[in-house]
């Protein structure tokens, strides 16, 4: 946030000079993350992994809470160390089940950052080539502007020339 700060003091104090030299634009990287055709489908398999790992984990929480239902009716029947060594089972289960939904979670929370790290790399040579081509000396993300011009917004501009070059990969 300094950075930009900093930016846009610079720009202010010395818009004399820039004025004529500097050419600004921005784009809405959030846009083109959430529209374009590879960001729809980065999207969508994050879904896809989330709700895969949902059912999973649903599906082992019915049964570890079966098997708690069905120690706890055997509560009375069990010898003390039977019921205890069984508990404990259960308990370590839970445990396992808590660490495997996690690293889970993490891991998909990893291949959703990876892929969006990913696209972002992929995009960055085509702005570079943009700007170039169209005499930009700066392109700023959207969010970080307060005021701006609608014509120094060039979304969707950059969201057509992402849609024909990057194609969808897979995360």
């Amino acid at each position: 946030m300094k950075i930009i700060i900093t930016i846009i003091s610079s720009l202010i104090f010395f818009s004399n000079i820039l004025y004529a030299e500097t050419n600004i634009a921005y784009f809405d990287v959030d846009k083109v993350l959430s529209t374009s055709k590879v960001g729809k489908s980065l999207t969508s398999q994050i879904r896809k992994l989330n709700k895969s790992n949902t059912e999973k984990f649903n599906k082992i929480e019915e049964k570890l809470k079966d098997e708690d239902k069905a120690l706890l009716a055997k509560k009375n029947i069990l010898s003390k160390e039977d019921f205890i060594k069984e508990f404990n089972k259960l308990k370590m289960d839970v445990a396992k089940y808590k660490k495997k939904r996690n690293t889970d979670i993490k891991e998909t929370s990893i291949k959703g950052v990876n892929g969006t790290k990913k696209f972002l790399s992929i995009m960055s040579p085509i702005l570079a080539k943009y700007a170039v081509e169209n005499n930009i000396s700066i392109i700023l993300d959207k969010k970080n502007i307060i005021i701006g011009k609608t014509e120094l917004d060039i979304t969707d501009k950059i969201l057509k020339l992402i849609d024909e070059k990057i194609k969808p990969f897979n995360l």
